[in-house]
């Protein structure tokens, strides 16, 4: 019976492709053929013409559906409902519920954990492991608080400033070119300084070895003369007592 089935199924397939007035690549509905296309993340809103094209539009308040997929697959939007989130939830910019990190609650296993980790100090926040971590790139915290990073704004600078990227602790900003040369200038004039530094402790070091070695070799001069007079002078005494003998 299941053998004769799928041969129903397959012919009947096969016959509906035949008798189809749409061409390849349409799909024939509520009379009208029309061209399908490719839609990510967002529903669609059917042909309305003959030989017209499906249009990808966003799904309604309340509705979402993830991923990529081909119009030619639903007869209408396959947007819906987005699942309500828990009370220690929120809701992500893809739809999908996510443990609260904000208010300290992390993912363990399939369920949302408090935890007393606190991650309150500026540029960092409470990651899904449940440990301090910087904030990403392009993110930042400039605030003491347990919030999440925030994302960094895009923005468009005037004639004779730059983008100013910031850090982990502070957003985008227009600085002035003159202000960028200042601090280049300053930092380079702080690494030459160090630099000179470091070469003068060198050369002094230098000199007072140079200086303690010197005397170490004339106090060695100094005690093998004095050894050399001392054997000189046993010597002539006892020349002197034996030449008078």
């Amino acid at each position: 019976m299941l053998d004769i089935g799928l041969l129903f199924f397959a012919v009947t397939s096969l016959f509906s492709q035949l008798v189809s007035p749409c061409l390849t690549g349409q799909k024939l509905r509520k009379g009208l053929c029309c061209w399908t296309t490719r839609c990510e993340d967002e529903g669609f809103l059917p042909c309305q013409t003959q030989n017209g094209t499906d249009v990808c539009e966003q799904c309604l308040d309340g509705e979402y559906v993830r991923g990529e997929y081909p119009t030619s697959g639903f007869e209408s939007s396959p947007c819906v409902e987005i699942p309500r989130c828990l009370q220690e939830e929120i809701r992500d910019d893809s739809g999908k519920c996510v443990c609260n990190r904000a208010e300290g609650y992390i993912r363990r296993l399939d369920n949302c954990e408090p935890t007393d980790i606190k991650c309150d100090k500026p540029g960092i926040e409470l990651s899904e492991k449940g440990i301090c971590e910087p904030c990403k790139e392009n993110f930042y915290k400039d605030i003491n608080s347990n919030d999440l990073c925030t994302q960094k704004r895009n923005i468009t600078c005037s004639s004779g400033q730059i983008v100013d990227n910031g850090n982990t602790m502070s957003d985008r900003t227009c600085i002035e070119v003159t202000t960028v040369i200042q601090r280049i200038t300053t930092e380079n004039s702080i690494t030459t300084t160090n630099n000179l530094g470091s070469s003068n402790g060198l050369n002094v070091s230098v000199i007072i070895g140079i200086a303690i070695g010197c005397i170490l070799l004339v106090v060695i001069v100094i005690v093998v003369i004095y050894k050399i007079y001392k054997k000189i002078q046993g010597n002539w005494v006892k020349f002197y007592f034996i030449s008078f003998e």
